[in-house]
């Protein structure tokens, strides 16, 4: 049976603590290996995090944090638009 690519049903959400840890760990894995190719991946994963850290529409997408805010915002939109729609109605 052939393979196909299918994503997730979930996509995983970190917190901003995991992702700095793991940009942390990238720069001290990177350290201890002799300079190279190996090393240079590393360096350039712990990069990438430190990019992504300044760009707010990747952290909300992909932080519980930016999750809740989110979700907070959601939620404030739809009581705001029922509460319009039902003002409507009753005038």
């Amino acid at each position: 049976m052939p393979r196909t690519n299918r994503k997730p049903a979930f996509e995983r959400l970190y917190s901003v603590a995991e992702l700095v840890e793991l940009r942390r760990q990238m720069l001290r894995f990177s350290r201890s290996i002799p300079p190279g190719p190996d090393r240079n991946e590393h360096r350039q994963i712990a990069t990438s995090l430190r990019w992504l850290f300044k760009n707010k529409a990747w952290l909300d997408a992909h932080t519980v944090e930016g999750s809740r805010k989110c979700s907070e915002l959601t939620a404030s939109l739809e009581s705001r638009a029922s509460w319009f729609r039902n003002g409507l109605q009753r005038g």
